[in-house]
C-alpha cells in the first residue's frame, strides 16, 4: 500500500495518478477513498502512514508545500517511518520547482531534509500522462523491493468491480476507475491499460527470478486477453488463472479431444471485415449479433461462428473440462485466425466472444504478431449490446 500526500488543490493530477498506479498493481491508500465516509482525520492518516504504508508519494506542487498537513505532518511521520525501516520507502515528486529549490524551502519551513531521496522531476515538455506514468513505475519499482516472491507471483485482476482476494495477492491489477461496471469506454483508456500492462511485465521481469503469475479476479474478457497478449506464450512465463474450482495452466500439453468447428454465411465479396463469433461456452444471440452489425452499418465479407466439439463423434460442448482443453482451444483459435487472414486478407477482424475468463487470456497469450484483432464485450446488464474494447496486435 502506498500512501498518497498531496493538496486538495491537486485533486484532479491525483486522481489520475491513483489511477496510473492502480493499473500497474500498486495499492494506493488516500484520504477521500481510503476513509470510510470520506472524512479524513489526522488520526486516520498517521495510522495508515505507521501501520499500512509501505511508502510515501509526496505530490510537490506550490499548493503542497503550502499545506501544513502535507509538509509539517505527513512528510515528518513519513520520514521517521523510514528512519524505523530504510525499506519504508519516500518518492517526492518535483512538480513546479526543482529539487534544490524545493529542499531549501521544506528546510526552512519544518526544518525536513529530503535532498537525499531520489524522486521524479517534471520536464516542461511533459503531459499529465507522461508525468503519472514516470511516478507510477518508481512506485512500482519501489514496491518490487520490498515485496518478496517465493514460488508464484500472485496478481489479482479487477475492472467489472473490486472484490477484496484473500490471501492478498502481490498486486492488484486494478482497471476500475477507467472501466465502467459493465460497458467499454474509451479507445485512449485502453491504451492506458496495455502501457501500464507492459510496464508492470517489464517491472517483475527484472525484478523476480519466478516466471509464474498465479491470477485471481473478475473483470471483462478483453482485459485478460490484453494481459495474455503482454505476457504472450514466448515470454517463457507460466500464468495460471483460477477458473472455478481450480487453476487452469498455460504450460500444460495441449489435449487432442477438443476440436473447433468453423461455420461460415458468405456477405459482400467487396468488403474487407470479417466477423468471427467465438461460441466456445454458449451461443451469442443471433439478435444481439444483428444489432452489432446494423449499428456499426458493417458490411462483411464473411460472417464465421465457431464452436467446439468433443470425442470422436463430434458432439458440441459448451464446457472446457481442464487446462489442456483450454490450451488446446487457444491454439486453435490463433491458427484459424491465421487461416482468415490468408483466406481473405482483411483490414480488420471483429472477434465477439462467449468464452471462460481462462480461456480469454490463453487466446490473448497466442494472439501475439497475427495482425490486428479488433475484440468486444458484450454488456448483458444495461444495453445487450457488443462494444469494442481492446484491439490486440
Amino acid at each position: 500500500m502506498v500512501f498518497l500526500s498531496y493538496s486538495r488543490s491537486n485533486i484532479a493530477q491525483i486522481e489520475k495518478l491513483e489511477t496510473y498506479l492502480k493499473c500497474r498493481g500498486v495499492r494506493v491508500w488516500r484520504d477521500v477513498t481510503s476513509i470510510a465516509g470520506g472524512t479524513p482525520s489526522e488520526t486516520a492518516i498517521r495510522r495508515a502512514i505507521e501501520s499500512e504504508a509501505s511508502g510515501m508519494i509526496f505530490f510537490l506542487t506550490e499548493e503542497s508545500l503550502r499545506s501544513v498537513p502535507v509538509i509539517e505532518r505527513e512528510l515528518k511521520w513519513g520520514l521517521n517511518e523510514h528512519q524505523k525501516d530504510p525499506n519504508f520507502f519516500l518518492l517526492p515528486v518535483f512538480v513546479d520547482r526543482g529539487p534544490k529549490e524545493t529542499n531549501e524551502l521544506i528546510l526552512n519551513k519544518a526544518g525536513i531534509n529530503i535532498s537525499g531521496f531520489h524522486g521524479v522531476v517534471r520536464r516542461d515538455d511533459w503531459t499529465e500522462a507522461q508525468l503519472c506514468r514516470e511516478i507510477a513505475n518508481e512506485a512500482l519499482k519501489a514496491v518490487c523491493t520490498r515485496t518478496k516472491i517465493n514460488d508464484e507471483i500472485f496478481v489479482g485482476l479487477h475492472s467489472r468491480s473490486f472484490k477484496k482476494i484473500e490471501p492478498t495477492p502481490h498486486f492488484d491489477l486494478d482497471a476500475t476507475g477507467l472501466l465502467q461496471d459493465t460497458v467499454m469506454i474509451g479507445e485512449d483508456n485502453w491504451n492506458i491499460i496495455d502501457q501500464a500492462f507492459t510496464d508492470f511485465y517489464r517491472a517483475i521481469t527484472s525484478s523476480f527470478s519466478s516466471k509464474t503469475v498465479r491470477i485471481e479476479g473478475k473483470c471483462h474478457l478483453s482485459l485478460a486477453s490484453l494481459l495474455g497478449r503482454n505476457f504472450n506464450s514466448c515470454s517463457g512465463f507460466r500464468m495460471l488463472i483460477k477458473q472455478d474450482p481450480v487453476f487452469w495452466d498455460s504450460a500444460c500439453s495441449p489435449s487432442d479431444d477438443i476440436v473447433l468447428n468453423r461455420e461460415s454465411l458468405k456477405g459482400d465479396l467487396c468488403s474487407e471485415e470479417v466477423i468471427v463469433e467465438l461460441a466456445i461456452s454458449g451461443d451469442l444471440d443471433a439478435r444481439d449479433v444483428e444489432t452489432f452489425i446494423k449499428t456499426n452499418k458493417l458490411e462483411y465479407r464473411s460472417r464465421i461462428t465457431v464452436t467446439a466439439r468433443r470425442g470422436s463423434d463430434g458432439e458440441r460442448t459448451t464446457e472446457l473440462r481442464s487446462s489442456e482443453e483450454a490450451v488446446s482451444v487457444a491454439r486453435q483459435i490463433r491458427a484459424l485466425i491465421e487461416g482468415i487472414r490468408k483466406e481473405f486478407s482483411p483490414k480488420e477482424i471483429h472477434l465477439l466472444p462467449r468464452m471462460p475468463l481462462g480461456l480469454a487470456l490463453f487466446v490473448g497469450m497466442h494472439s501475439n504478431a497475427i495482425g490486428p484483432i479488433q475484440f468486444y464485450d458484450f454488456d448483458k446488464e444495461k444495453t445487450r449490446q457488443f462494444t469494442p474494447s481492446v484491439k490486440l496486435y
